[in-house]
């Protein structure tokens, strides 16, 4: 009974650390598709400087990002914290701890060397009072002696050899010149098989692109590809409105020195005003070359309405089709 009771338990702790695992991975996921990701964004723009900072948060600044330029510092500055924790406190504590590590793996390796330095004048010792420590080099100078003594008797009992080696090493000029000869005779008549072979590889390569682009022209045309596109541009346009500032309000000066490109310029800012209204005032200047203003939009993006396109996406039926095409080919 008492072994029963203590399974049990232990099973009863390990259901509870999995119930609890799972209730963190539920939570995490739900944050992800229902807490929204924040962002905002300023600009300013004078005759002097410009500049521009984005600030993106999620989950009540537990996720943290801000990166701004101002061109009066002339750099670059940006801000990461996770936890409340900046990116760079944590990046100088993991230095930290590796420069202690380091330090500790130097002293641990002086005090190794420290002590084999310590048992080499014994064994040393011990070598020259045995006589083994010149052993080696005699042997070596007596070998060279050996084999010194070997070359020179063996020029002295026969004189020609090294004249008959040096001939052997030469070999006759025109047998060399044959056979380069006939070296340059076999690469020339290599030549118009190479070309042949290479035609053939060209040839059989244009008719493989060509039957690639009929392909994927009849694919293009075909009413999968069609519907696909169809759901694709909808879904994609549905995230733009989604992601688009909720709130967006600034004054923008501008002109160029010709009346024409600044009346095209107005008339092309014109096609998007549903986009911004009256929240976005522009002036435009036709007298003088100006671009000044300032600018400030907040939004906000939920992740379920990203998860929700790409599943409508995946679950339709053309754009499986295409999938399948593409993997079979």
């Amino acid at each position: 009974m008492i072994v029963l009771h203590i399974l049990l338990g232990i099973l009863k702790i390990i259901g509870i650390l999995l119930l609890i695992l799972l209730a963190l991975v539920l939570l995490t996921v739900l944050a992800l598709l229902f807490a929204p990701v924040r962002y905002r964004m300023e600009g300013e723009r004078t005759d002097s400087f410009y500049q521009g900072k984005i600030t993106i948060s999620w989950l009540m600044r537990l996720v943290w990002f801000h990166a701004g330029y101002d061109s009066r510092r002339g750099k670059t500055e940006y801000s990461v914290r996770i936890l409340g924790i900046s990116a760079k406190q944590a990046a100088a504590f993991f230095r930290k701890c590796r420069g202690i590590r380091q330090k500790a793996a130097e002293k641990k390796a002086k005090k190794k060397k420290s002590k084999e330095d310590q048992k080499k004048p014994e064994v040393t010792a011990a070598q020259e009072v045995l006589g083994q420590s010149d052993a080696p080099e005699i042997t070596k100078t007596q070998e060279k002696i050996s084999e010194t003594e070997q070359s020179s008797l063996s020029r002295m009992e026969d004189p020609g050899k090294g004249e008959r080696e040096r001939k052997r090493g030469k070999k006759n000029p025109v047998r060399k010149f044959w056979e380069n000869l006939k070296k340059i005779l076999r690469t020339i008549l290599a030549v118009p098989k190479k070309i042949s072979g290479a035609l053939k590889n060209f040839r059989l390569t244009a008719a493989r692109i060509c039957d690639k682009i009929k392909q994927i022209r009849k694919l293009w045309e075909s009413s999968q590809f069609q519907g696909a596109k169809r759901a694709v541009v909808q879904e994609t346009k549905g995230l733009l409105r989604h992601i688009k500032p909720r709130k967006l309000r600034g004054r923008i000066a501008f002109g160029t020195e010709d009346p024409c490109t600044t009346g095209e310029i107005l008339a092309a800012a014109g096609i998007f005003y549903p986009l911004y209204g009256e929240n976005l005032i522009i002036e435009p200047y036709f007298d003088k070359e100006i671009l000044e203003g300032e600018i400030q939009a907040k939004g906000r993006i939920y992740g379920i309405c990203m998860a929700a396109a790409a599943f409508r996406l995946f679950r339709n039926q053309d754009i499986r089709f295409i999938i399948r095409k593409y993997k079979q080919h």
